[in-house]
């Protein structure tokens, strides 16, 4: 516990983040740092550490291809990023959700590589509101893979836990890290040395309807006719009524406003998610900036997410439960020609009439089945919440509030941080 952060913790705490947006070098522990994205560090001979970026997006960097032809080198870059990722003298899988990325990842490869035999690997959940296996079988009806499936419990939480954080080493997202541990394990046991995964569509093509969002206040800046057209299809075909916050109209007709509320308020805000923390601990760092930010284009909003906080803790909990199996991960979507070309494209060639990922849609619409592309529910990879009310986990969770507050960082507990306690245990136990 001596050399863990205490703004860390307070950042995970309070706003559960687990890497900081502002300093990418910082971890949980004071005297270890870590390399931002698309940086080397070198040393000199005089002894000088050198830290360089070496690879970077050009934001104004703009596709001049028609939305057809888009379509066709998206769908070419796509083939030749798993092409190269196929090369191995081992056998290659993929990990399977049932999502359209990594669908899209299965049905090309069993039509690039038509004679391999494909082996997927998917984490299945007794809970029907949790579990993809019907999305799984549609895409198994058109295209020939074996797929093997695990079906975690929420007995992980008890007898994995501590392997799964001793090789992650920080607090991880959610119970769903211990999901797909158990997908690395499944993939070992079967030989499958190298996986092929989907992270990184929904960062680089606006996968998420956050993201729905900044591209609003991007169209209500450059054209209000598509952006009433837009927000009709948001709010009623996708059932997100009163999607735009009050705010969108105080920072659209009065963009100072926000702002000078902001400064105004802000040393008196209480904030609900910080009601549980010791007044000492929480003083501390009260008046630490939010690490949120905010954006009004969809473009800056994939950048920060893909390059400063969103993207990177995904790809440090999948490397890490990899390689805990000695599985090596390779990701498709992450091909530097093919991130440079997501970012090159206009934003409703991203997102259009409701649908997120438009383009990876369009270039999936006649090779999946319609199920697959035009899905509207988006579940992500999570593990059903009941896990935490597994017994042994509530008992580990109260466990975790007495050490806490033994520590001076909580007061009291809030069943809505549940997962946030226990690894902030873990953290400061180890």
């Amino acid at each position: 516990a001596k050399n863990t952060s205490s703004k860390m913790i307070y950042n995970y705490l309070a706003y559960d983040i687990v890497e900081s947006p502002d300093n990418k070098s910082e971890t949980f522990y004071t005297d270890i740092n870590q390399l931002p994205p698309a940086h080397s560090l070198s040393l000199s001979l005089d002894g000088e550490l050198i830290l360089k970026k070496y690879w970077d997006i050009d934001p104004n960097k703009k596709t001049s291809l028609s939305k057809d032809d888009s379509i066709e080198y998206f769908k070419e870059l796509l083939n030749t990023s798993i092409i190269r990722r196929m090369r191995s003298d081992v056998d290659v899988g993929t990990s399977f959700s049932g999502g359209l990325d990594s669908s899209a990842i299965v049905s090309s490869i069993t039509r690039l590589f038509p004679n391999d035999s494909l082996n997927t690997f998917t984490a299945r959940f007794q809970d029907e509101d949790y579990d993809e296996g019907n999305y799984i079988n549609h895409v198994k009806q058109k295209f020939n893979f074996n797929s093997h499936y695990t079906w975690p419990t929420s007995d992980l939480l008890i007898t994995e836990l501590d392997k799964v954080f001793y090789h992650q080493e920080e607090p991880f997202g959610s119970t769903s890290i211990l999901a797909q541990w158990a997908v690395m394990k499944k993939a070992k046991e079967q030989n499958v040395t190298v996986l092929l995964d989907g992270q990184g569509a929904d960062e680089t093509l606006a996968g998420y309807y956050k993201y729905f969002l900044p591209y609003l206040h991007e169209l209500y800046k450059k054209d209000r006719v598509s952006f009433k057209k837009q927000l009709y299809f948001i709010e009623n075909e996708l059932g997100l009524k009163n999607y735009l916050p009050k705010s969108f109209y105080i920072d659209n007709k009065f963009p100072n406003a926000r702002q000078k509320l902001g400064n105004l308020i802000r040393p008196y805000r209480t904030n609900n998610n910080t009601k549980d923390l010791n007044k000492e601990f929480l003083n501390c760092h009260v008046h630490s900036p939010s690490p949120f930010k905010r954006f009004t284009d969809l473009n800056s909003s994939l950048y920060f997410d893909t390059f400063k906080y969103g993207l990177g803790k995904l790809l440090r909990f999948s490397d890490r439960n990899s390689m805990a199996f000695s599985r090596e991960v390779r990701l498709p979507y992450l091909s530097h020609e093919l991130v440079a070309f997501a970012f090159s494209l206009p934003s409703n060639y991203k997102m259009q009439n409701g649908w997120s990922k438009k383009i990876l849609r369009d270039s999936m619409n006649d090779i999946l089945p319609d199920e697959i592309s035009w899905r509207k529910d988006k579940k992500g990879f999570q593990a059903p919440k009941d896990w935490l009310l597994n017994k042994d986990v509530v008992d580990l969770k109260n466990e975790s509030i007495k050490k806490l507050k033994k520590e001076k960082i909580i007061s009291s507990g809030d069943d809505s941080k549940t997962w946030q306690y226990i690894m902030a245990y873990k953290l400061i136990e180890n």
